[in-house]
């Protein structure tokens, strides 16, 4: 064995991911219903999935969303290798970013648990319609302003 090498016998990317945008409408800071996004990666054959969200930290650049390309940021990274570990992962956008066109609130905890909430409420939708089958688990992730949001 080599020196500071770590080996992990457990892990193992089982499984290819479909990686989508998911489009929804959501509330603004305002009370207004607005347009949002959010990406979905699926592992493809599996069954009986448990779900994940993960929350990405605080971003400047519209296009530095997982819903635009899974590796603009490390969170989509996550999302792609724990979904081919077999679970299905949302990543929210938030306000402001991926489709939405709107001021992103920024330290407004209350408007990104929405963003989060109303994106797991339409991916329940999307996986009814494409008969994705869920286990009933919801794991919840965010770093920095991801963080926060989910402690709303």
């Amino acid at each position: 064995m080599v020196p500071g090498i770590i080996l992990y016998p457990n892990f193992q990317l089982k499984y290819n991911v479909e990686a989508l945008r998911i489009v929804y409408q959501t509330i603004d800071a305002r009370g207004e219903v607005v347009q949002a996004s959010g990406a979905l990666m699926v592992p493809i054959g599996a069954d009986s999935l448990p779900m994940m969200s993960v929350q990405h930290g605080t971003e400047t650049f519209r296009e530095s969303v997982a819903s635009v390309n899974p590796t603009n940021m490390a969170e989509g990274y996550l999302g792609l290798v724990a979904a081919s570990m077999g679970y299905l992962i949302t990543l929210p956008d938030y306000l402001g970013f991926g489709v939405s066109e709107v001021l992103h609130p920024y330290v407004h905890a209350k408007t990104n648990a929405i963003t989060v909430i109303d994106l797991l409420r339409a991916v329940k939708s999307y996986s009814n319609e494409k008969s994705i089958i869920t286990n009933g688990q919801l794991f919840l992730a965010g770093y920095s302003e991801g963080g926060y949001s989910i402690t709303s």
